[in-house]
């Protein structure tokens, strides 16, 4: 996995490798790196990156153009990093490559015959009988699924809001990285852009191939994903109202709004939202948001249509909403008869003495212009 390229430069604060070591600690303490599948190839001549579905070539690396190769191995929850620093004649300034080994972990031995820079040779090592998955294992998942569900000692009313409640923040999560997302896409298109500027060929410039790969929005899918997950939150926000504070469920529908009219305009407009119908938001819901959204943002939802602005309770039983179900990126898996029935209407207000407030997270999400705009 690709996870970050930056250049050699004082401006960028990167005088040596050292020194992008650190911003990527960095980035990856506030959770900002964004990890782009591709296979690296190495053979006596050059690293070639490709990318996973197509076979694509995305760049190609002679092996004198590498100055630089590095292992930075458990520093970070990725365990074995390779780095590489790469300039070709073309190059005022060198870049600087970091990917995560996943399957294998990486080395690296020095080649005979110096060259431009240090060559090396790269050596894919077995995985390290230390390494541990992030996300626990999915039978631990359903075991701890199972013991909320059939705690005898937990009403379901108060099991349902245990639940909720972590729902609230794995949706809040997910919305937050598909963002994030969005902004180093954008990041990467406006980096493309300026190294596409000026060039007197149309040859493929050093690292253009990975910020295409970058560059590229998320898929249909990814966005369908993501207004669910918003409209899910819209429900949740709505239901624990009286349970959050710091921020408070109406500061947090604010929050929601900027990334909601930036991800509308990253994919063109409110077409695709508007076919969003599942889940549909319960009257809670609609109510809540009436009467707490400002002009601007009763416009933006109102632009959403009927899918949106309609609670479930106006929809005819005919009608057949399918169920929605969330699939979270962090691997946990909520109770199922969570979703089953009306759960939004779920009366829990003679549990705001026994259960207390819910703790929240501010997010610090994007301006609502379109990332892809020059």
């Amino acid at each position: 996995m690709h996870l970050a390229t930056f250049i050699m430069d004082k401006s960028e604060s990167i005088v040596t490798v050292d020194d992008a070591i650190r911003k990527l600690i960095l980035l990856n303490s506030k959770e900002k790196i964004w990890t782009q599948e591709m296979l690296l190839q190495v053979n006596d001549k050059s690293i070639r990156l490709l990318d996973c579905e197509s076979q694509e070539e995305l760049e190609d690396f002679p092996l004198p153009t590498v100055q630089h190769c590095q292992t930075v191995l458990n520093q970070m929850r990725y365990s074995s990093i390779l780095l590489l620093v790469c300039q070709d004649s073309e190059q005022h300034k060198p870049d600087i490559h970091f990917f995560n080994c996943d399957e294998v972990e990486v080395s690296r031995a020095p080649l005979a015959g110096g060259g431009n820079g240090e060559q090396t040779v790269l050596q894919l090592l077995p995985p390290s009988p230390t390494y541990s998955p992030q996300i626990l294992p999915k039978q631990m998942r359903q075991e701890q699924s199972s013991t909320l569900r059939d705690s005898g000692s937990l009403s379901f009313c108060f099991v349902a809001f245990v639940s909720s409640q972590q729902i609230l923040n794995c949706t809040l999560d997910d919305i937050e990285v598909f963002v994030a997302r969005l902004q180093k896409a954008a990041e990467a298109f406006r980096q493309l852009n300026q190294r596409k500027k000026g060039k007197k060929n149309k040859k493929k410039g050093p690292a253009e191939g990975v910020l295409t790969l970058r560059a590229r929005p998320p898929s249909e899918a990814e966005f369908i994903d993501c207004f669910q997950k918003t409209k899910l939150a819209f429900n949740l926000l709505a239901k624990l109202r009286k349970h959050i504070q710091n921020p408070s469920a109406s500061e947090l529908v604010h929050f929601l709004f900027g990334p909601l009219e930036l991800i509308i305009s990253s994919c063109g407009g409110p077409e695709l939202a508007k076919s969003v119908v599942s889940p549909l938001l319960s009257k809670d819901a609609t109510d809540f948001l009436r009467g707490h959204l400002t002009p601007k943002e009763i416009n933006l939802w109102d632009s959403l249509g009927e899918a949106w602005t309609r609670s479930r309770a106006e929809w005819p039983r005919e009608a057949n909403i399918p169920t929605y179900i969330p699939k979270f990126r962090n691997g946990w898996e909520p109770p199922v008869e969570i979703f089953r029935g009306a759960p939004w209407e779920i009366d829990i207000g003679h549990l705001q003495e026994e259960v207390g407030l819910v703790p929240m997270v501010v997010f610090s999400f994007l301006p609502s212009a379109s990332p892809f705009s020059e």
